[in-house]
């Protein structure tokens, strides 16, 4: 049988730097309903980590995230500033690692070259996030073959780690233009 949640203690729950986090979003020009979803998502991610740490089960809901936007919108920003708050909230450790990956870096020689350099940052993002720039790159255009087994791969590394196992759990945020995004979600 499978053990439910296993509790921590109260003090062992890291506690967000509430005040820094307020001072990054704050610094972010413009963008009032992001940043309104952004502190309701840092609430989430605190109530999570303390139902957790009184032993019971959270609501199951993965982290997984899309940005969109034109370029210069402060996607990347944004993913880094998500990144600080999932840590800060205690999802993930203080040393979860925050790997960036640009769409174009799947291309390779061959077809397996493709799976085994997207697998290699999907490996090296255990733990933590994997940020995706311009993935709408990898759709874009139906003959590339590259990016299209990138993102089925990438597709496939959103259930991976589900369950008790976090340091397998891999976080992935998505960035990209608007129309391309659509095409690959």
């Amino acid at each position: 049988a499978e053990a439910g949640p296993q509790p921590m203690s109260v003090e062992s729950v890291p506690q967000p730097d509430v005040y820094d986090l307020e001072k990054q979003l704050d610094a972010l020009v413009g963008m009032p309903v992001l940043k309104i979803a952004l502190r309701h998502f840092q609430r989430r991610c605190g109530h999570d980590v303390g139902m957790r740490a009184r032993g019971h089960a959270p609501v199951d809901r993965p982290y997984h995230m899309l940005l969109m936007g034109n370029p210069g919108t402060g996607k990347t920003s944004v993913a880094r500033l998500l990144f600080r708050m999932l840590k800060s909230a205690g999802v993930l450790k203080s040393d979860a690692p925050f790997v960036e990956f640009k769409a174009s870096h799947a291309e390779g020689a061959n077809m397996g070259e493709a799976r085994e350099k997207v697998q290699e940052k999907i490996d090296k993002a255990r733990g933590g996030v994997l940020f995706v720039d311009e993935a709408h790159q990898l759709t874009m255009h139906k003959d590339n073959m590259y990016g299209q087994q990138a993102a089925s791969q990438l597709m496939d590394c959103l259930q991976d780690g589900d369950g008790a196992d976090e340091s397998r759990r891999v976080i992935v945020i998505y960035a990209g233009y608007v129309d391309g995004m659509q095409i690959l979600m």
